[in-house]
């Protein structure tokens, strides 16, 4: 926001054009002279001046020509224009503002004004300069509250362990889902899925065997749902996978792959084996919240576990069957 200021001198008369180039250097500014208008637009759009003091009648491109191809340009680059004229004409005055003039130093001129004017356009400048700066600073830090208001979002809605979406997170698009696939009167399934032996786990071999056993689930779920699933994980030994656009058979299919997919590694450790029992449920139309799609699934879960791990159970019609070793309700 500091250093001396460049100020453009557009002026086809010799000696006014030096005497105002002398004002310019004498404040302390940088000085850039043209001797025509057309040179002066050219070495606007080069150097970008400051502060431009131009000259109203000119050969080649006259002063408020200039002025009106400087404001023309689509750039951010706005310059201060003083126009030198004779103060005479209201009409010409209003003109000159109306195509970008933002000051005039009249005929005869004196070099006190001159000076007068300058000093007066540098204090518009700087403050330009500085609010420029200001909301440049503020959209930084716009950018960087925003970027840390996502982050600690992304923390709010995620499970630290496993990096799956938390229970929060859950709950949200549940509802969203439940909204969603309402309106569109499509499926809406989901699967609680409780994580059988990681207790004895957690005592018999520690809580750090424990958490790779946490991951390597969450892993293997996150890998075998399909695209469209949303797998959480909602508590410390359950999950919930939300199924939008599936019916109760394909979610049990889903619930099926899942308990293959996890039942080799939890095989790996006899002494503590782990496996998954999954209750599924479909929205019906006596189930009247998101909440009561839960319910359900989760009743179906504890229905699973009585039959063991590795088992999983979809609630329809509240008849039970098994099929393949995997007990289901149909």
């Amino acid at each position: 926001m500091t250093g001396a200021l460049r100020i453009l001198v557009v002026d086809d008369d010799l000696i006014l054009r030096r005497l105002m180039v002398t004002v310019v250097q004498q404040s302390g500014c940088q000085a850039i002279e043209a001797d025509d208008g057309q040179e002066g637009l050219e070495k606007a759009r080069e150097l970008r001046p400051d502060i431009i003091v131009t000259d109203w009648l000119m050969p080649n491109l006259d002063g408020i020509d200039l002025v009106r191809a400087i404001r023309a340009e689509a750039s951010d680059y706005r310059p201060y224009i003083i126009l030198v004229t004779v103060l005479e004409d209201d009409g010409k005055l209003v003109e000159s503002f109306d195509a970008g003039v933002d000051d005039f130093i009249g005929k005869p001129l004196r070099a006190k004004v001159i000076a007068a004017r300058l000093r007066a356009a540098e204090r518009i400048v700087r403050l330009q300069r500085e609010n420029r700066y200001h909301i440049h600073e503020l959209e930084l830090y716009s950018e960087q509250l925003t970027a840390t208001n996502l982050r600690l979002r992304e923390l709010a809605i995620t499970d630290e362990l496993t990096g799956l979406p938390n229970r929060r997170y859950a709950m949200e698009r549940l509802h969203q889902e439940w909204i969603g696939t309402g309106r569109r009167q499509a499926c809406l399934s989901c699967l609680v899925i409780h994580l059988g032996g990681l207790k004895e786990i957690n005592d018999l071999e520690g809580h750090e065997r424990g958490d790779v056993v946490l991951k390597t689930v969450a892993l293997i779920l996150r890998k075998q749902a399909d695209s469209q699933d949303i797998v959480c994980r909602i508590g410390g030994d359950e999950f919930l996978v939300i199924c939008p656009d599936t019916s109760l058979e394909a979610a049990l299919s889903l619930g099926e792959r899942l308990v293959s997919a996890v039942r080799p590694f939890g095989a790996r450790g006899p002494e503590c084996p782990f496996g998954l029992s999954i209750g599924v449920a479909e929205r019906r139309p006596e189930i009247g919240s998101c909440q009561g799609l839960i319910n359900a699934a989760d009743r179906s879960m504890y229905q699973a576990k009585r039959y063991g791990r590795n088992q999983v159970f979809g609630e329809q019609d509240r008849e039970l069957r098994l099929i393949g070793g995997l007990a289901r309700v149909c």
